[in-house]
């Protein structure tokens, strides 16, 4: 008795020494890099076009109406500076602030017409005077590089493979699959019902998704009007956040050992923040995304694979 007392003590020491015990006021945590993953996806993305020997880059169509929101040029260069650093070709189109709705969906159907162009985006959102989701369903499905139609949004509940995935939520599981966070079985409350976000990742991980191999969450999905939204968070294994309102996610709604996804965006002043109070939520995690660096870069390289996957399928080469 005593000598398997004295292993448990030498064993016990062995931890502590190396840092390998548990320590219940351990404060440490897993950054998610989507700086970091993005900068590696970019290395095999490139490999990848050169290796199919394309007679041409890939051609990015990007479509933006002036509303005088200063936060849209800065995601446009992120993407036109992404799109040049790989080779691909990428055509800016800026309309007026006086363009029309029929004006708008004349130039997608141009653009969809247009062989030279593998895929487009219109930037979101639109002025207020638009019907908007009328808007993204004029483009082509095949050349819907954000994911959004409504034929790609229902390919994702079919499971085709042919379908092409909202940027961000890919971009969110890709993340969540690089860092080897374990999804099946585990508790993952989303806030937020968007389109963009919210929705598409309620679908993909409440079942297994074959291109990224990640899926098998119970999914419950919130928003940011959610009567006591800590009874829901507080027992979440993954919080997934992305509403754009800062602070709502603070430390005690948050479990020891959770992972937080934070795809939330404002701005504070000259500072850009999510919708985690990061610095006192951080400590409670086990993993967590900063914002910047987080989910932004994901969405700008899952943007770039989903034009790559359009080109492929557009010249037939898939």
């Amino acid at each position: 008795m005593k000598k398997h007392l004295l292993s448990l003590a030498l064993l016990f020491c062995v931890f502590q020494v190396y840092g390998m015990a548990i320590d219940e006021n351990d404060t440490s945590y897993r950054l998610l890099s989507g700086t970091e993953v993005a900068t590696h996806r970019k290395k095999r993305l490139k490999e990848k076009c050169e290796n199919a020997h394309l007679d041409r880059p890939p051609h990015l169509a990007i479509v933006q109406v002036e509303d005088g929101d200063v936060s849209k040029p800065i995601y446009i260069r992120r993407k036109i500076q992404a799109c040049k650093h790989l080779g691909f070709e990428v055509t800016h189109m800026q309309l007026p602030s006086n363009t029309t709705q029929k004006e708008l969906e004349q130039l997608i159907a141009n653009l969809n017409n247009d062989e030279s162009i593998d895929g487009m985006i219109v930037q979101l959102p639109l002025p207020s005077t638009f019907d908007q989701w009328k808007v993204i369903d004029a483009i082509a499905p095949g050349k819907d590089v954000d994911g959004l139609t409504s034929t790609n949004m229902g390919n994702i509940k079919r499971k085709s493979q042919r379908s092409i995935k909202p940027a961000t939520a890919k971009g969110i599981l890709t993340l969540l699959k690089h860092y080897n966070i374990e999804t099946h079985g585990k508790e993952c409350v989303i806030i937020g019902g968007s389109e963009l976000v919210g929705h598409p990742l309620q679908v993909l991980l409440s079942r297994e998704d074959k291109e990224i191999k990640i899926g098998g969450a119970t999914v419950t999905l919130c928003h940011k009007e959610t009567k006591d939204l800590k009874k829901y968070t507080k027992t979440a294994d993954i919080i997934i956040v992305a509403v754009g309102r800062p602070n709502l996610i603070t430390k005690n709604m948050v479990k020891k050992g959770a992972v937080v996804i934070d795809a939330g965006i404002s701005r504070q002043g000259k500072k850009i923040v999510g919708d985690v109070a990061f610095e006192e939520v951080a400590s409670k995690c086990h993993a967590i995304t900063p914002v910047p660096g987080g989910v932004g870069p994901m969405t700008v390289i899952s943007l770039l694979e989903n034009l790559f996957k359009a080109t492929m399928q557009v010249r037939g080469k898939s």
